[in-house]
């Protein structure tokens, strides 16, 4: 290897528990979404509704791929509270983390609720 050069990161596979579950939450939160078209606490908000709705078109069809459900589960932590609060995305969450998808400031955040 060359001196200085990045080691290729590994990623976590989900479990098919997992990957199943994400295309859930996102399907479930893309059903009550209108685009963030009313601050009414459902659904997307402006800058999650494409990709959200998205991923739970893409979720229907197939499989979501390992990088979608890591997103999935980000989005599923996110708006865990339309969702069934923590516990019931406890197992998405943990894999968000494994993933990378959650920053510094944002596991503070996840921690403190």
């Amino acid at each position: 290897m060359v001196q200085g050069a990045r080691k290729p990161q590994t990623r976590p596979v989900p479990t098919p528990e997992v990957r199943a579950a994400a295309g859930v939450a996102v399907r479930q939160i893309a059903g009550m979404c209108d685009g963030a078209r009313k601050i009414d606490g459902c659904g997307f908000n402006k800058l999650d509704t494409r990709i959200g709705r998205d991923l739970a078109q893409r979720s229907v069809s197939r499989p979501l791929t390992d990088g979608e459900t890591a997103l999935a589960c980000a989005l599923a932590t996110r708006y865990r509270g339309q969702i069934g609060g923590e516990e019931a995305v406890k197992d998405l969450t943990e894999f968000a983390k494994l993933a990378g998808m959650f920053r510094p400031w944002a596991q503070r955040a996840a921690q403190a609720a």
